[in-house]
Protein backbone atom coordinates (compact mmCIF):
# COMPACT_ATOMS: atom_id res chain seq x y z
CA UNK A 1 0.00 0.00 0.00
CA UNK A 2 2.83 2.13 0.74
CA UNK A 3 5.06 1.60 -2.47
CA UNK A 4 1.41 2.30 -4.24
CA UNK A 5 1.13 5.86 -2.69
CA UNK A 6 4.79 6.67 -3.30
CA UNK A 7 4.99 5.40 -6.73
CA UNK A 8 1.34 7.80 -7.03
CA UNK A 9 3.35 10.52 -5.86
CA UNK A 10 6.63 9.78 -7.81
CA UNK A 11 4.24 10.35 -11.13
CA UNK A 12 2.42 13.00 -10.03
CA UNK A 13 5.62 14.77 -9.21
CA UNK A 14 6.93 13.93 -12.87
CA UNK A 15 3.51 14.97 -14.78
CA UNK A 16 4.00 18.74 -12.80
CA UNK A 17 7.29 18.78 -14.32
CA UNK A 18 7.02 17.57 -17.63
CA UNK A 19 3.77 19.17 -18.58
CA UNK A 20 4.54 23.02 -17.05
CA UNK A 21 2.59 25.26 -14.98
CA UNK A 22 -0.68 27.07 -16.09
CA UNK A 23 -0.97 30.47 -14.01
CA UNK A 24 -1.54 34.40 -14.71
CA UNK A 25 2.04 35.08 -15.82
CA UNK A 26 2.68 35.71 -19.62
CA UNK A 27 5.77 33.82 -19.48
CA UNK A 28 3.75 30.64 -19.46
CA UNK A 29 1.58 31.99 -21.97
CA UNK A 30 4.51 32.50 -24.84
CA UNK A 31 4.56 28.95 -25.97
CA UNK A 32 0.94 28.49 -26.36
CA UNK A 33 -0.13 26.92 -28.84
CA UNK A 34 -3.97 27.22 -29.19
CA UNK A 35 -5.61 30.15 -30.61
CA UNK A 36 -9.40 31.40 -30.43
CA UNK A 37 -9.78 29.82 -34.50
CA UNK A 38 -8.94 26.26 -32.86
CA UNK A 39 -9.22 25.75 -29.50
CA UNK A 40 -10.65 26.95 -25.90
CA UNK A 41 -9.60 29.43 -23.47
CA UNK A 42 -10.65 28.09 -20.01
CA UNK A 43 -11.10 30.27 -16.77
CA UNK A 44 -12.53 30.90 -13.27
CA UNK A 45 -13.19 30.82 -9.77
CA UNK A 46 -12.25 28.19 -6.95
CA UNK A 47 -12.81 29.38 -4.08
CA UNK A 48 -11.01 27.87 -0.88
CA UNK A 49 -8.10 26.04 -3.29
CA UNK A 50 -4.48 26.46 -4.25
CA UNK A 51 -3.87 23.86 -6.22
CA UNK A 52 -5.93 21.94 -9.01
CA UNK A 53 -4.79 19.33 -11.45
CA UNK A 54 -7.36 18.26 -14.57
CA UNK A 55 -7.06 15.89 -16.54
CA UNK A 56 -8.34 15.31 -19.85
CA UNK A 57 -11.15 12.32 -19.92
CA UNK A 58 -12.08 12.21 -23.33
CA UNK A 59 -10.60 9.46 -25.36
CA UNK A 60 -11.76 10.79 -28.73
CA UNK A 61 -9.06 13.12 -27.86
CA UNK A 62 -5.37 13.32 -26.97
CA UNK A 63 -4.70 12.77 -22.82
CA UNK A 64 -3.61 16.22 -21.60
CA UNK A 65 -2.67 16.94 -17.64
CA UNK A 66 -3.16 21.08 -16.92
CA UNK A 67 -1.58 22.03 -13.31
CA UNK A 68 -4.25 25.35 -12.01
CA UNK A 69 -2.44 27.09 -9.90
CA UNK A 70 -5.12 29.02 -7.61
CA UNK A 71 -3.67 30.24 -4.72
CA UNK A 72 -5.56 33.19 -5.57
CA UNK A 73 -8.89 31.08 -6.18
CA UNK A 74 -8.66 32.62 -10.08
CA UNK A 75 -7.14 29.92 -12.40
CA UNK A 76 -6.55 30.11 -15.69
CA UNK A 77 -5.50 26.47 -17.80
CA UNK A 78 -3.52 26.53 -21.25
CA UNK A 79 -6.21 26.50 -24.34
CA UNK A 80 -7.60 23.22 -24.84
CA UNK A 81 -9.61 21.07 -27.34
CA UNK A 82 -12.89 21.89 -28.01
CA UNK A 83 -15.11 19.25 -26.67
CA UNK A 84 -12.61 17.49 -24.74
CA UNK A 85 -13.84 17.13 -20.91
CA UNK A 86 -11.82 17.66 -17.84
CA UNK A 87 -11.57 15.85 -14.15
CA UNK A 88 -10.22 16.65 -11.22
CA UNK A 89 -7.72 14.11 -10.93
CA UNK A 90 -5.84 16.54 -7.56
CA UNK A 91 -6.98 19.22 -5.17
CA UNK A 92 -5.33 21.40 -2.29
CA UNK A 93 -8.05 22.65 -0.65
CA UNK A 94 -7.80 24.83 2.31
CA UNK A 95 -10.09 27.59 4.56
CA UNK A 96 -8.65 29.61 7.05
CA UNK A 97 -9.10 28.13 10.21
CA UNK A 98 -8.51 24.83 9.03
CA UNK A 99 -5.65 22.64 8.05
CA UNK A 100 -5.34 22.09 3.87
CA UNK A 101 -6.99 18.79 2.67
CA UNK A 102 -5.43 17.07 -0.22
CA UNK A 103 -7.46 14.93 -2.64
CA UNK A 104 -6.51 12.20 -4.75
CA UNK A 105 -8.71 11.03 -6.75
CA UNK A 106 -9.74 7.29 -8.06
CA UNK A 107 -10.68 7.84 -12.21
CA UNK A 108 -13.02 5.10 -11.41
CA UNK A 109 -15.26 6.80 -8.67
CA UNK A 110 -17.67 9.63 -9.45
CA UNK A 111 -16.06 12.27 -7.70
CA UNK A 112 -13.75 13.30 -9.94
CA UNK A 113 -16.94 14.84 -11.97
CA UNK A 114 -17.71 16.84 -9.19
CA UNK A 115 -15.63 20.16 -9.87
CA UNK A 116 -15.05 18.71 -13.15
CA UNK A 117 -16.28 20.39 -16.77
CA UNK A 118 -16.76 19.81 -20.26
CA UNK A 119 -15.08 22.00 -22.62
CA UNK A 120 -17.57 23.13 -25.22
CA UNK A 121 -17.11 22.33 -28.80
CA UNK A 122 -17.34 25.99 -30.23
CA UNK A 123 -13.99 27.12 -30.40
CA UNK A 124 -13.33 30.62 -27.54
CA UNK A 125 -13.84 31.20 -24.42
CA UNK A 126 -15.41 28.88 -21.33
CA UNK A 127 -15.66 30.31 -17.99
CA UNK A 128 -15.63 27.58 -15.74
CA UNK A 129 -17.55 29.44 -12.68
CA UNK A 130 -17.30 30.42 -9.15
CA UNK A 131 -17.62 27.75 -7.43
CA UNK A 132 -16.71 27.04 -3.64
CA UNK A 133 -14.39 23.55 -3.94
CA UNK A 134 -14.78 22.84 -0.38
CA UNK A 135 -18.57 23.08 -0.04
CA UNK A 136 -18.66 21.30 -3.61
CA UNK A 137 -17.20 18.28 -2.15
CA UNK A 138 -18.53 17.99 0.97
CA UNK A 139 -22.29 18.78 -0.96
CA UNK A 140 -20.89 16.10 -3.99
CA UNK A 141 -22.24 18.88 -6.05
CA UNK A 142 -21.12 21.81 -7.82
CA UNK A 143 -21.75 24.88 -5.44
CA UNK A 144 -21.68 28.25 -7.00
CA UNK A 145 -20.94 31.48 -5.38
CA UNK A 146 -23.13 33.17 -7.76
CA UNK A 147 -26.11 31.18 -6.69
CA UNK A 148 -27.78 31.12 -9.60
CA UNK A 149 -28.22 34.82 -9.44
CA UNK A 150 -26.84 36.38 -13.25
CA UNK A 151 -25.95 39.90 -12.17
CA UNK A 152 -23.26 37.96 -9.99
CA UNK A 153 -22.22 35.74 -12.09
CA UNK A 154 -21.35 38.60 -14.56
CA UNK A 155 -19.44 40.39 -11.98
CA UNK A 156 -17.34 37.07 -10.89
CA UNK A 157 -16.92 36.50 -14.96
CA UNK A 158 -15.81 40.36 -15.28
CA UNK A 159 -13.28 39.78 -12.12
CA UNK A 160 -11.71 36.51 -13.63
CA UNK A 161 -11.55 38.34 -17.31
CA UNK A 162 -9.62 41.09 -15.09
CA UNK A 163 -7.20 38.74 -14.53
CA UNK A 164 -7.00 36.28 -17.65
CA UNK A 165 -6.81 40.32 -19.87
CA UNK A 166 -3.08 40.36 -19.18
CA UNK A 167 -1.47 36.84 -18.91
CA UNK A 168 -3.20 37.25 -22.87
CA UNK A 169 -2.00 40.85 -24.18
CA UNK A 170 -0.51 40.59 -27.47
CA UNK A 171 -1.65 37.12 -28.48
CA UNK A 172 -4.27 36.06 -30.24
CA UNK A 173 -6.48 35.37 -27.68
CA UNK A 174 -6.27 39.12 -26.87
CA UNK A 175 -9.08 40.66 -28.73
CA UNK A 176 -11.49 37.28 -27.83
CA UNK A 177 -10.94 38.38 -24.24
CA UNK A 178 -11.54 42.13 -24.63
CA UNK A 179 -14.33 41.51 -26.61
CA UNK A 180 -15.92 39.48 -24.05
CA UNK A 181 -15.11 41.92 -21.66
CA UNK A 182 -17.67 44.57 -23.55
CA UNK A 183 -20.18 42.23 -23.89
CA UNK A 184 -20.25 41.79 -20.32
CA UNK A 185 -20.08 45.68 -19.85
CA UNK A 186 -22.90 46.38 -22.32
CA UNK A 187 -25.21 43.70 -20.48
CA UNK A 188 -25.23 45.58 -17.08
Amino acid sequence: MKKNRLLAGVVLVLLSVLTGCASFSPDVVQDVKGTPQNSVLVYGFLQNTNKVYFSQMNHELPPDFQKADTSGFYFLLKPVAPGSRYAVEYIDVSKQDYPNIYYFFDFLSLQVTILGFSVPKKTGLYYYGAVDALASLKANKKVSLAEGNTDKERKWEMRCLDKVLPAYEGTAWESTIRSRIEELENDN
